[in-house]
């Protein structure tokens, strides 16, 4: 009787633990989400993956998947990643995928794609590399199951295919970009433009870019996103440096367009009145031109740059783009009389103050006519309310160099040769009078040996003074003296 109680109480225990064993087990099944035999549960068919997850699907927890796409695109382009994600049920150094783990297929007249895992397998994420796709269609993707294990032994599924419609075609460029006035250095002004237009997938946004143009190019803002009509803000501009704005337009499947043709403005400058006291070399006058200083016993005036070939020129403040002839030949190419004239070796003699640019320039046009361009285009000028503007002759415009902002960044201490340290001009050489370009500018003065075919030219780029060919074309600031 008591051996028979004891057999009793020993098979109730082992059925005790065994069934708390199996209910612990079926316990942690439940609560991972998965069942724990792999040759009945469904969730360790092969066939494939579900990139929507849930309870029942093939390889997947029922409270989601083992490993998916995040964050689709809703369309393809030719260069697109995909990222995939694994979940805490993945063992992440168990993982193998391969490229050879990728099933793609395409519709329409889609050709050329490849895909890749550029990162290997290993890691707690991944992406995918869709690359080379052209054509027309879909491009559908999807991933096969794995034969590494989940933590509860099960195969990790693969990823039921997908379906992205392929845009591998960039958008068109935005076009009439338009600036407003600037009002501060901590802004750009407004910008406004027709936007790109796309006809696959759509435009997403547009981005802007900024940039310093005078040399060294350095780039302010580099392609951010930006709506039309607003300013950019956050920036540190500098007064009377000319910037660059380009705009481009992205599609909704990543492709970027060209960039705009770029629209230039001048940093904000206060404007002052020039009539008034002594204001500073390179201020912005209230009429509009640009105060250059004192010289030679006077005060001079620039236009500003950026202007256009006209006698009532409009002045964008920017980088000088005009150019001219000094003769263009239409007349004799003779000696000019009654004008300045300094011999080839005089390259470090100043002007006479008996020959500034005015009195030149009145000379060179009653005798060489319309054919005396660069010295016709200042005398003929109206601008900002004077009409006394003229060519100025070799020493002012060496004071101009002297003064101007240079677009190599610095100016060389050996130039010009008529003065090598700019001694003659207050405070030697300062970068302050904006809109010069680096090339050769017109004086109205003559080589002396070579009457009536060379003039005198200044390089605003290294300094030094050149005997030009007249029938040359140089570039042309005017200025007026008072």
């Amino acid at each position: 009787m008591s051996n028979r109680i004891f057999v009793i109480v020993v098979a109730s225990l082992v059925c005790l633990t065994a069934c708390s064993l199996d209910l612990d087990i079926e316990s942690l099944a439940k609560n991972l989400g998965e069942t724990t035999n792999p040759s009945t549960d469904p969730g360790d068919d092969d066939s494939g993956g579900g990139g929507g997850g849930g309870g029942g699907s093939p390889g997947f927890v029922p409270g989601g998947p083992d490993i998916a796409f995040s964050s689709l695109p809703a369309f393809a382009s030719a260069s697109t990643a995909l990222w995939v994600t694994y979940s805490s049920n993945v063992d992440v150094a168990t993982i193998t995928l391969s490229n050879s783990d990728i099933v793609l297929s395409t519709t329409g007249t889609v050709t050329g794609c490849s895909a890749t895992f550029p990162w290997g397998s290993n890691s707690t994420f991944n992406y995918l590399s869709l690359s080379g796709c052209s054509g027309t269609g879909d491009v559908i993707i999807s991933i096969k199951s794995d034969t590494a294990k989940n933590i509860l032994g099960n195969t990790i599924a693969g990823i039921d295919p997908v379906t992205l419609p392929l845009d591998a075609t960039s958008p068109t460029a935005p076009s009439s970009v338009v600036l407003g006035t600037p009002t501060t250095l901590t802004a750009s002004p407004t910008i406004t433009y027709t936007a790109g237009t796309d006809a696959v997938s759509g435009i997403a946004k547009h981005r802007v870019r900024i940039a310093l143009t005078q040399s060294p190019w350095t780039t302010i803002v580099d392609w951010v996103d930006h709506v039309s009509g607003t300013a950019v803000s956050g920036l540190t501009l500098i007064s009377g440096k000319e910037y660059t704005v380009e705009v481009r337009a992205q599609d909704n499947a990543g492709n970027l367009s060209p960039a705009s043709t770029g629209v230039t403005f001048l940093g904000y400058t206060p404007t002052v009145d020039c009539s008034i006291g002594t204001p500073a070399i390179g201020a912005l006058c209230n009429e509009g031109t640009i105060y250059a200083g004192t010289f030679d016993g006077g005060q001079y005036m620039t236009t500003p740059g950026g202007c256009t070939n006209s006698s009532t020129p409009a002045c964008s403040g920017g980088e000088d783009s005009l150019s001219k002839y000094w003769n263009d030949g239409t007349t004799t190419y003779s000696a000019v009389p009654g004008t300045e004239k300094i011999s080839l070796a005089g390259a470090a003699t100043p002007s006479s103050s008996s020959f500034r640019g005015d009195i030149n320039s009145a000379a060179i046009v009653a005798h060489h006519g319309s054919s005396a361009n660069a010295a016709k285009y200042c005398l003929d000028m109206n601008f900002a309310g004077y009409n006394d503007w003229y060519l100025p002759s070799k020493s002012e415009l060496v004071y101009l160099y002297c003064k101007a902002i240079n677009v190599l960044g610095t100016h060389q201490t050996n130039k010009p040769d008529e003065d090598p340290n700019c001694v003659g001009t207050p405070g030697g050489k300062q970068a302050l009078l904006p809109g010069f370009k680096g090339v050769y500018y017109w004086s109205s003065t003559e080589v002396l040996d070579l009457p009536g075919t060379y003039a005198w030219a200044q390089n605003f780029a290294m300094g030094s003074q050149l005997s030009n060919v007249q029938s040359t074309p140089s570039y042309v600031r005017c200025v007026r003296r008072f």
